[in-house]
Protein backbone atom coordinates (compact mmCIF):
# COMPACT_ATOMS: atom_id res chain seq x y z
CA UNK A 1 0.00 0.00 0.00
CA UNK A 2 1.03 3.39 -0.96
CA UNK A 3 0.68 5.80 2.15
CA UNK A 4 1.84 8.99 2.66
CA UNK A 5 0.58 12.82 4.44
CA UNK A 6 -0.77 15.74 3.68
CA UNK A 7 -1.68 18.85 5.76
CA UNK A 8 -5.03 20.91 5.14
CA UNK A 9 -5.48 24.09 6.93
CA UNK A 10 -5.03 22.80 10.76
CA UNK A 11 -5.51 19.15 10.01
CA UNK A 12 -2.97 16.28 9.05
CA UNK A 13 -4.40 13.25 7.68
CA UNK A 14 -2.33 9.97 6.48
CA UNK A 15 -3.73 9.48 3.07
CA UNK A 16 -3.83 5.16 1.69
CA UNK A 17 -4.21 4.43 -1.99
CA UNK A 18 -7.09 2.31 -2.30
CA UNK A 19 -5.58 -1.12 -2.80
CA UNK A 20 -8.79 -2.77 -4.84
CA UNK A 21 -11.67 -1.69 -6.77
CA UNK A 22 -13.85 -3.44 -3.79
CA UNK A 23 -14.95 -2.02 -0.42
CA UNK A 24 -17.73 0.21 -1.75
CA UNK A 25 -20.27 -0.65 1.33
CA UNK A 26 -17.47 -0.27 3.80
CA UNK A 27 -16.66 3.05 2.42
CA UNK A 28 -19.98 3.86 2.98
CA UNK A 29 -20.30 2.72 6.33
CA UNK A 30 -17.11 4.69 7.49
CA UNK A 31 -17.68 7.62 5.47
CA UNK A 32 -20.99 7.77 7.32
CA UNK A 33 -20.75 7.30 10.53
CA UNK A 34 -18.83 7.98 13.30
CA UNK A 35 -17.37 5.14 15.13
CA UNK A 36 -15.30 5.01 18.00
CA UNK A 37 -11.76 3.42 17.93
CA UNK A 38 -11.79 4.07 13.88
CA UNK A 39 -9.45 7.56 12.71
CA UNK A 40 -12.17 9.92 11.04
CA UNK A 41 -12.67 8.54 7.72
CA UNK A 42 -13.54 10.03 3.93
CA UNK A 43 -12.96 9.20 -0.04
CA UNK A 44 -11.24 11.54 -2.09
CA UNK A 45 -10.23 10.74 -6.20
CA UNK A 46 -7.09 12.09 -7.61
CA UNK A 47 -7.21 12.08 -11.64
CA UNK A 48 -9.39 9.10 -11.11
CA UNK A 49 -7.45 7.44 -8.26
CA UNK A 50 -9.47 6.39 -5.18
CA UNK A 51 -7.44 7.62 -1.96
CA UNK A 52 -8.40 7.43 2.00
CA UNK A 53 -7.83 9.77 4.14
CA UNK A 54 -7.79 9.23 7.94
CA UNK A 55 -7.33 12.35 9.93
CA UNK A 56 -4.52 12.02 12.99
CA UNK A 57 -4.37 15.65 13.88
CA UNK A 58 -2.90 15.32 17.97
CA UNK A 59 -2.18 11.80 17.50
CA UNK A 60 1.23 9.80 17.76
CA UNK A 61 2.02 6.96 16.28
CA UNK A 62 1.97 3.74 18.53
CA UNK A 63 5.73 2.99 17.34
CA UNK A 64 6.97 7.02 18.06
CA UNK A 65 5.37 6.56 21.23
CA UNK A 66 7.29 4.16 22.58
CA UNK A 67 10.44 4.83 20.86
CA UNK A 68 12.14 6.20 24.04
CA UNK A 69 10.28 5.00 26.52
CA UNK A 70 8.80 1.72 27.53
CA UNK A 71 5.02 0.41 27.97
CA UNK A 72 3.09 -0.07 30.75
CA UNK A 73 0.73 -2.94 31.59
CA UNK A 74 -1.94 -0.45 32.20
CA UNK A 75 -1.53 1.09 28.64
CA UNK A 76 -1.42 -2.43 27.31
CA UNK A 77 -4.70 -3.47 29.04
CA UNK A 78 -6.38 -0.12 27.89
CA UNK A 79 -5.07 -0.59 24.26
CA UNK A 80 -5.88 -4.70 24.33
CA UNK A 81 -9.63 -3.70 25.46
CA UNK A 82 -10.32 -0.46 22.97
CA UNK A 83 -9.17 -3.04 20.12
CA UNK A 84 -11.53 -5.51 21.61
CA UNK A 85 -14.51 -2.89 21.99
CA UNK A 86 -13.78 -2.18 18.54
CA UNK A 87 -13.81 -5.48 16.94
CA UNK A 88 -17.51 -5.70 18.55
CA UNK A 89 -18.15 -2.04 16.82
CA UNK A 90 -17.04 -4.03 13.59
CA UNK A 91 -19.15 -6.66 13.61
CA UNK A 92 -22.31 -4.39 14.31
CA UNK A 93 -21.49 -2.50 11.45
CA UNK A 94 -20.90 -5.45 9.30
CA UNK A 95 -17.86 -4.39 8.22
CA UNK A 96 -14.69 -6.84 7.88
CA UNK A 97 -12.76 -7.07 10.23
CA UNK A 98 -9.77 -8.76 8.46
CA UNK A 99 -9.66 -5.39 7.21
CA UNK A 100 -7.78 -3.64 10.67
CA UNK A 101 -4.26 -2.19 10.03
CA UNK A 102 -2.31 -3.23 13.13
CA UNK A 103 1.13 -1.82 12.46
CA UNK A 104 2.24 -0.07 15.09
CA UNK A 105 3.02 2.59 12.26
CA UNK A 106 -0.44 3.18 11.97
CA UNK A 107 -1.75 2.91 14.89
CA UNK A 108 -2.11 6.26 16.38
CA UNK A 109 -2.42 7.48 19.98
CA UNK A 110 -3.84 10.03 22.02
CA UNK A 111 -0.62 11.19 24.17
CA UNK A 112 -2.33 11.90 27.13
CA UNK A 113 -4.86 9.16 27.33
CA UNK A 114 -3.52 6.65 25.48
CA UNK A 115 -6.53 6.14 23.55
CA UNK A 116 -5.98 4.05 20.08
CA UNK A 117 -7.63 5.36 16.81
CA UNK A 118 -6.92 2.49 14.09
CA UNK A 119 -7.91 2.60 10.45
CA UNK A 120 -9.76 0.37 8.56
CA UNK A 121 -9.02 -0.23 5.17
CA UNK A 122 -11.53 -1.14 2.31
CA UNK A 123 -10.79 -3.81 -0.04
CA UNK A 124 -7.73 -4.52 2.06
CA UNK A 125 -7.30 -8.74 2.37
CA UNK A 126 -5.43 -9.29 5.85
CA UNK A 127 -4.86 -11.65 8.35
CA UNK A 128 -6.40 -10.58 11.85
CA UNK A 129 -5.23 -13.44 13.84
CA UNK A 130 -1.01 -13.02 12.60
CA UNK A 131 -1.40 -9.12 12.47
CA UNK A 132 -2.46 -9.39 16.25
CA UNK A 133 0.17 -11.59 17.33
CA UNK A 134 2.51 -9.48 15.27
CA UNK A 135 1.41 -6.34 17.22
CA UNK A 136 1.48 -8.28 20.74
CA UNK A 137 4.93 -9.46 20.25
CA UNK A 138 6.16 -5.75 19.07
CA UNK A 139 4.68 -4.91 23.05
CA UNK A 140 6.38 -8.06 24.74
CA UNK A 141 9.35 -6.61 22.85
CA UNK A 142 8.89 -2.94 24.38
CA UNK A 143 7.22 -3.70 27.56
CA UNK A 144 8.88 -1.97 30.84
CA UNK A 145 10.59 -5.02 32.90
CA UNK A 146 10.63 -2.87 36.12
CA UNK A 147 6.62 -3.47 35.73
CA UNK A 148 6.01 -7.01 36.73
CA UNK A 149 2.47 -6.19 35.79
CA UNK A 150 3.58 -5.29 32.30
CA UNK A 151 5.48 -8.41 31.57
CA UNK A 152 3.12 -10.81 32.87
CA UNK A 153 0.49 -9.33 30.50
CA UNK A 154 2.36 -9.31 27.52
CA UNK A 155 4.12 -12.36 27.98
CA UNK A 156 0.54 -13.72 28.41
CA UNK A 157 -1.46 -12.38 25.38
CA UNK A 158 1.66 -13.38 22.98
CA UNK A 159 1.67 -17.03 24.05
CA UNK A 160 -1.59 -16.67 23.73
CA UNK A 161 -2.32 -15.41 20.37
CA UNK A 162 0.33 -18.30 19.12
CA UNK A 163 -1.84 -21.00 19.52
CA UNK A 164 -4.01 -22.98 17.16
CA UNK A 165 -7.42 -21.59 18.22
CA UNK A 166 -7.86 -19.19 20.60
CA UNK A 167 -11.13 -16.78 21.23
CA UNK A 168 -11.48 -13.08 22.99
CA UNK A 169 -12.04 -14.39 26.22
CA UNK A 170 -8.97 -16.03 26.24
CA UNK A 171 -7.32 -12.64 25.81
CA UNK A 172 -9.85 -11.00 27.94
CA UNK A 173 -8.48 -13.70 30.33
CA UNK A 174 -5.05 -12.33 29.73
CA UNK A 175 -6.15 -8.91 30.88
CA UNK A 176 -6.98 -9.50 34.66
CA UNK A 177 -4.63 -8.17 37.21
CA UNK A 178 -5.05 -11.41 38.96
CA UNK A 179 -3.89 -13.68 36.28
CA UNK A 180 -0.36 -14.42 36.60
CA UNK A 181 -0.56 -17.61 34.52
CA UNK A 182 3.16 -17.90 34.34
CA UNK A 183 3.62 -18.21 38.05
CA UNK A 184 0.54 -21.08 38.04
CA UNK A 185 2.00 -23.80 36.27
CA UNK A 186 -0.87 -26.46 36.67
CA UNK A 187 -3.94 -23.83 36.49
CA UNK A 188 -2.12 -23.10 33.22
CA UNK A 189 -1.76 -26.30 32.42
CA UNK A 190 -5.26 -27.24 32.90
CA UNK A 191 -6.70 -24.32 31.15
CA UNK A 192 -4.96 -25.27 28.09
CA UNK A 193 -6.00 -28.53 28.16
CA UNK A 194 -9.44 -27.82 28.13
CA UNK A 195 -9.22 -25.81 25.20
CA UNK A 196 -7.38 -28.00 23.16
CA UNK A 197 -10.33 -30.89 24.18
CA UNK A 198 -13.18 -28.36 23.47
CA UNK A 199 -11.36 -27.05 20.30
CA UNK A 200 -11.36 -31.02 19.05
CA UNK A 201 -14.42 -31.63 20.35
CA UNK A 202 -15.80 -28.19 18.56
CA UNK A 203 -17.20 -27.40 22.11
CA UNK A 204 -16.64 -23.89 23.62
CA UNK A 205 -15.78 -20.39 22.80
CA UNK A 206 -15.37 -19.88 19.70
CA UNK A 207 -11.91 -18.27 18.44
CA UNK A 208 -10.16 -17.14 16.03
CA UNK A 209 -7.31 -19.98 14.55
CA UNK A 210 -4.61 -19.75 12.30
CA UNK A 211 -6.71 -19.63 9.34
CA UNK A 212 -9.19 -16.09 10.78
CA UNK A 213 -12.11 -18.39 11.44
CA UNK A 214 -14.07 -18.66 14.22
CA UNK A 215 -14.39 -22.37 15.86
CA UNK A 216 -17.20 -23.98 17.29
CA UNK A 217 -20.97 -24.75 16.51
CA UNK A 218 -22.98 -21.83 17.02
CA UNK A 219 -24.57 -19.93 14.29
CA UNK A 220 -23.98 -16.16 14.58
CA UNK A 221 -27.78 -15.32 15.67
CA UNK A 222 -27.29 -17.85 18.61
CA UNK A 223 -24.11 -16.28 19.42
CA UNK A 224 -25.58 -12.47 19.48
CA UNK A 225 -28.42 -14.36 21.50
CA UNK A 226 -26.34 -15.94 24.31
CA UNK A 227 -23.93 -13.12 24.92
CA UNK A 228 -26.43 -10.51 25.26
CA UNK A 229 -25.37 -6.47 26.06
CA UNK A 230 -21.90 -7.74 25.31
CA UNK A 231 -22.81 -7.96 21.83
CA UNK A 232 -21.39 -10.57 19.24
CA UNK A 233 -17.83 -11.58 18.79
CA UNK A 234 -17.76 -11.84 22.85
CA UNK A 235 -17.81 -15.46 24.77
CA UNK A 236 -18.59 -16.00 28.12
CA UNK A 237 -15.59 -16.17 30.35
CA UNK A 238 -16.42 -19.54 32.39
CA UNK A 239 -17.88 -22.27 30.90
CA UNK A 240 -18.82 -26.35 32.20
CA UNK A 241 -15.99 -29.06 32.18
CA UNK A 242 -17.04 -31.45 29.52
CA UNK A 243 -18.15 -34.49 31.36
CA UNK A 244 -15.10 -36.62 29.54
CA UNK A 245 -12.38 -34.10 31.32
CA UNK A 246 -14.57 -34.84 34.70
CA UNK A 247 -11.70 -36.76 36.62
CA UNK A 248 -12.92 -39.94 37.86
CA UNK A 249 -13.09 -41.18 41.37
CA UNK A 250 -12.98 -44.29 43.16
CA UNK A 251 -16.65 -44.52 44.87
CA UNK A 252 -17.20 -47.48 47.46
CA UNK A 253 -19.91 -50.07 46.72
CA UNK A 254 -23.53 -48.68 47.43
CA UNK A 255 -26.07 -51.36 48.31
CA UNK A 256 -27.44 -51.25 45.38
CA UNK A 257 -24.06 -52.55 43.82
CA UNK A 258 -23.97 -55.23 46.91
CA UNK A 259 -27.05 -56.58 46.06
CA UNK A 260 -26.44 -56.88 42.11
CA UNK A 261 -23.47 -58.93 42.68
CA UNK A 262 -25.41 -61.60 45.03
CA UNK A 263 -28.35 -61.81 42.67
CA UNK A 264 -25.56 -62.58 40.24
CA UNK A 265 -24.22 -65.48 42.17
CA UNK A 266 -27.72 -66.87 43.13
CA UNK A 267 -28.47 -66.93 39.50
CA UNK A 268 -25.54 -68.59 38.12
CA UNK A 269 -25.35 -71.41 41.29
CA UNK A 270 -29.59 -71.65 39.81
CA UNK A 271 -28.33 -72.17 36.46
CA UNK A 272 -25.51 -74.50 37.59
CA UNK A 273 -27.70 -76.97 39.63
CA UNK A 274 -30.12 -76.90 37.01
CA UNK A 275 -27.42 -77.99 34.16
CA UNK A 276 -26.08 -80.66 36.71
CA UNK A 277 -30.46 -82.08 37.16
CA UNK A 278 -30.99 -81.93 33.57
CA UNK A 279 -27.59 -84.02 32.64
CA UNK A 280 -26.97 -86.61 36.02
CA UNK A 281 -30.46 -86.49 37.78
CA UNK A 282 -30.97 -86.11 41.23
CA UNK A 283 -27.50 -88.02 42.23
CA UNK A 284 -25.58 -85.06 40.58
CA UNK A 285 -27.18 -82.48 42.30
CA UNK A 286 -26.77 -84.67 45.84
CA UNK A 287 -23.20 -85.32 44.82
CA UNK A 288 -21.54 -81.94 43.23
CA UNK A 289 -24.45 -79.67 43.75
CA UNK A 290 -22.78 -78.74 46.77
CA UNK A 291 -19.52 -77.88 45.75
CA UNK A 292 -20.45 -76.60 42.80
CA UNK A 293 -22.83 -73.39 44.77
CA UNK A 294 -20.03 -72.76 46.94
CA UNK A 295 -17.36 -72.41 44.17
CA UNK A 296 -19.83 -69.78 41.94
CA UNK A 297 -19.62 -68.04 45.18
CA UNK A 298 -16.47 -67.88 45.84
CA UNK A 299 -15.41 -66.76 42.13
CA UNK A 300 -17.99 -64.09 42.38
CA UNK A 301 -16.47 -62.44 45.87
CA UNK A 302 -13.46 -62.67 43.79
CA UNK A 303 -13.96 -60.73 41.26
CA UNK A 304 -15.67 -58.20 43.34
CA UNK A 305 -12.58 -57.76 45.64
CA UNK A 306 -10.72 -57.42 42.46
CA UNK A 307 -13.00 -54.64 41.09
CA UNK A 308 -12.46 -52.53 43.92
CA UNK A 309 -8.54 -52.71 44.84
CA UNK A 310 -8.34 -51.97 41.13
CA UNK A 311 -10.37 -48.76 41.38
CA UNK A 312 -8.57 -48.14 44.80
CA UNK A 313 -4.95 -48.52 42.92
CA UNK A 314 -6.19 -46.19 40.37
CA UNK A 315 -7.55 -43.86 42.69
CA UNK A 316 -4.33 -43.49 44.28
CA UNK A 317 -2.70 -43.04 41.57
CA UNK A 318 -4.26 -39.98 40.58
CA UNK A 319 -3.79 -38.17 44.13
CA UNK A 320 -0.12 -39.06 43.54
CA UNK A 321 0.34 -37.50 40.53
CA UNK A 322 -1.92 -34.45 41.95
CA UNK A 323 0.72 -34.37 44.32
CA UNK A 324 3.41 -34.03 42.32
CA UNK A 325 1.49 -31.12 40.15
CA UNK A 326 1.24 -29.43 43.30
CA UNK A 327 4.95 -29.88 44.51
CA UNK A 328 5.74 -28.07 40.33
CA UNK A 329 3.97 -25.20 41.13
CA UNK A 330 4.99 -24.49 44.48
CA UNK A 331 8.10 -24.78 42.90
CA UNK A 332 7.61 -22.13 40.63
CA UNK A 333 5.81 -20.18 43.60
CA UNK A 334 9.30 -20.00 45.60
CA UNK A 335 11.26 -19.35 42.37
CA UNK A 336 13.09 -22.37 41.44
CA UNK A 337 13.79 -21.41 38.12
CA UNK A 338 12.00 -25.38 37.05
CA UNK A 339 11.15 -24.78 32.85
CA UNK A 340 9.21 -27.74 31.81
CA UNK A 341 7.73 -28.64 28.28
CA UNK A 342 4.14 -27.39 29.37
CA UNK A 343 5.54 -24.20 30.68
CA UNK A 344 7.19 -23.16 27.23
CA UNK A 345 5.91 -23.25 23.66
CA UNK A 346 8.16 -24.38 21.44
CA UNK A 347 10.21 -22.25 19.03
CA UNK A 348 9.87 -19.76 21.61
CA UNK A 349 12.41 -16.56 21.60
CA UNK A 350 11.31 -15.77 25.49
CA UNK A 351 12.69 -17.72 28.47
CA UNK A 352 10.78 -16.04 31.48
CA UNK A 353 11.59 -17.76 35.00
CA UNK A 354 8.67 -16.95 37.63
CA UNK A 355 9.36 -15.62 40.87
CA UNK A 356 7.49 -14.95 44.05
CA UNK A 357 6.51 -11.41 44.27
CA UNK A 358 8.68 -10.90 47.39
CA UNK A 359 11.56 -11.92 45.76
CA UNK A 360 10.54 -9.59 42.73
CA UNK A 361 10.78 -6.51 45.14
CA UNK A 362 13.58 -7.91 46.60
CA UNK A 363 15.84 -8.05 43.24
CA UNK A 364 14.58 -4.84 42.08
CA UNK A 365 15.56 -2.93 45.30
CA UNK A 366 19.17 -4.78 44.73
CA UNK A 367 19.56 -3.88 40.91
CA UNK A 368 18.55 -0.07 42.26
CA UNK A 369 21.21 -0.13 44.98
CA UNK A 370 24.12 -1.27 42.60
CA UNK A 371 22.87 1.26 40.18
CA UNK A 372 23.18 4.28 42.94
CA UNK A 373 26.65 2.63 43.40
CA UNK A 374 27.88 2.47 40.16
CA UNK A 375 26.77 5.94 39.29
CA UNK A 376 28.17 7.10 42.65
CA UNK A 377 32.00 5.23 41.68
CA UNK A 378 31.72 6.44 37.61
CA UNK A 379 30.12 9.87 38.33
CA UNK A 380 33.82 11.18 37.18
CA UNK A 381 33.66 9.24 33.80
CA UNK A 382 30.17 10.03 33.20
CA UNK A 383 30.37 13.59 34.05
CA UNK A 384 33.27 13.80 31.11
CA UNK A 385 31.76 11.85 28.24
CA UNK A 386 28.54 13.86 29.11
CA UNK A 387 30.57 16.97 28.65
CA UNK A 388 32.25 15.12 25.56
CA UNK A 389 29.06 14.96 23.61
CA UNK A 390 26.73 17.57 25.38
CA UNK A 391 25.90 19.26 22.22
CA UNK A 392 24.05 18.32 19.07
CA UNK A 393 23.02 21.42 18.00
CA UNK A 394 21.33 24.86 18.99
CA UNK A 395 18.38 26.53 18.13
CA UNK A 396 18.80 30.04 18.69
CA UNK A 397 15.91 32.10 18.78
CA UNK A 398 14.73 35.14 16.30
CA UNK A 399 13.31 37.07 19.44
CA UNK A 400 15.98 37.44 22.17
CA UNK A 401 13.11 37.39 24.76
CA UNK A 402 12.76 33.37 24.26
CA UNK A 403 15.37 31.08 25.08
CA UNK A 404 17.97 29.08 23.02
CA UNK A 405 16.86 25.34 23.11
CA UNK A 406 20.15 23.16 23.82
CA UNK A 407 19.94 19.70 21.26
CA UNK A 408 22.18 17.55 23.38
CA UNK A 409 21.55 14.04 22.36
CA UNK A 410 19.07 12.27 19.55
CA UNK A 411 16.66 11.83 18.80
CA UNK A 412 15.45 15.33 20.17
CA UNK A 413 11.43 16.04 20.59
CA UNK A 414 10.36 19.53 20.81
CA UNK A 415 6.60 19.47 22.22
CA UNK A 416 4.50 20.80 25.31
CA UNK A 417 3.85 17.43 26.86
CA UNK A 418 5.62 17.61 29.94
CA UNK A 419 6.84 13.38 29.28
CA UNK A 420 7.22 13.06 26.41
CA UNK A 421 8.80 15.87 25.21
CA UNK A 422 13.31 16.39 25.40
CA UNK A 423 12.24 20.14 25.63
CA UNK A 424 8.95 21.13 26.81
CA UNK A 425 7.81 24.57 24.89
CA UNK A 426 5.23 25.59 27.21
CA UNK A 427 3.02 27.96 24.27
CA UNK A 428 -0.35 27.16 23.52
CA UNK A 429 0.07 27.41 19.72
CA UNK A 430 2.45 24.32 20.12
CA UNK A 431 1.15 20.66 20.12
CA UNK A 432 1.56 18.43 22.41
CA UNK A 433 4.46 16.86 19.97
CA UNK A 434 5.62 18.84 17.59
CA UNK A 435 8.94 18.56 16.41
CA UNK A 436 11.30 15.73 16.16
CA UNK A 437 15.59 16.63 15.38
CA UNK A 438 17.76 13.55 14.64
CA UNK A 439 20.68 12.48 12.51
CA UNK A 440 21.40 10.39 9.73
CA UNK A 441 24.33 9.74 8.21
CA UNK A 442 26.09 12.55 9.98
CA UNK A 443 23.04 14.89 8.46
CA UNK A 444 20.68 16.54 10.33
CA UNK A 445 17.17 16.20 9.85
CA UNK A 446 14.02 17.28 11.47
CA UNK A 447 10.38 15.79 11.37
CA UNK A 448 7.04 17.61 11.70
CA UNK A 449 5.07 15.38 14.14
CA UNK A 450 1.43 16.19 12.89
CA UNK A 451 1.36 19.58 14.64
CA UNK A 452 -1.78 21.10 14.26
CA UNK A 453 -0.07 24.42 13.46
CA UNK A 454 2.83 22.96 11.39
CA UNK A 455 6.36 23.81 10.70
CA UNK A 456 8.37 26.05 8.67
CA UNK A 457 11.95 25.14 7.08
CA UNK A 458 13.07 28.18 5.09
CA UNK A 459 9.90 29.26 3.87
CA UNK A 460 9.09 25.60 2.92
CA UNK A 461 5.94 24.38 5.04
CA UNK A 462 6.24 20.18 6.04
CA UNK A 463 3.25 18.19 5.51
CA UNK A 464 2.77 15.80 8.36
CA UNK A 465 5.67 13.37 9.08
CA UNK A 466 7.50 15.04 6.82
CA UNK A 467 11.22 15.11 7.05
CA UNK A 468 13.56 17.57 5.65
CA UNK A 469 17.50 17.86 6.26
CA UNK A 470 18.61 21.54 7.93
CA UNK A 471 21.93 22.69 8.07
CA UNK A 472 23.63 25.68 10.14
CA UNK A 473 22.17 29.09 9.34
CA UNK A 474 18.63 27.55 8.37
CA UNK A 475 15.75 28.74 9.92
CA UNK A 476 12.92 26.91 11.59
CA UNK A 477 9.08 27.99 12.50
CA UNK A 478 7.66 26.04 14.83
CA UNK A 479 3.85 27.37 14.69
CA UNK A 480 5.63 30.95 14.01
CA UNK A 481 8.13 30.74 16.43
CA UNK A 482 11.27 31.20 14.73
CA UNK A 483 14.48 29.48 15.46
CA UNK A 484 18.15 29.95 13.83
CA UNK A 485 19.70 26.31 13.56
CA UNK A 486 23.68 26.30 14.52
CA UNK A 487 25.29 22.87 14.24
Amino acid sequence: MDIHYKRQMNHNYMIIDAPSEKGGYECQMLAGNSIEGLLKFRVEYQEEKRQFYYEITSRQPLSRMLEKRRVKGEEIRRLMLDLIELLRRIEEYLLNEEQLLLDPEYIYINPNSFRAGMCLVPGMEGDLPAALSGLLQYLLERVDHEDRDGVVIAYNLYQESRKENYGLCDLIRCLAPANDSIFDLEDGRGKRQKRAQDADTGEGAGGYGREGTRTGGETEEEGRAENGDRGAGTWEWEQEVPAHMEEPRYRKPDRHTIWKEALKAVVLTAAAEGGLWYFMGEPGIIRYGLPAAGGIAFVTCLAAVGKRALSEREAGGRKTEKADTTDISEGYEKGSGFTGKDSEPEDSGWEIHPESQEEYHRRLQKKEKEDMERSREEGTTLLAKAEKSARVAILEPLNKAEESILISYVPFMIGKHSELSDYQLKRPEISRLHLRIDKKENVCIVTDLNSTNGTVVNGYALQANETVSVKSGDLIYLAGIGYKFIE
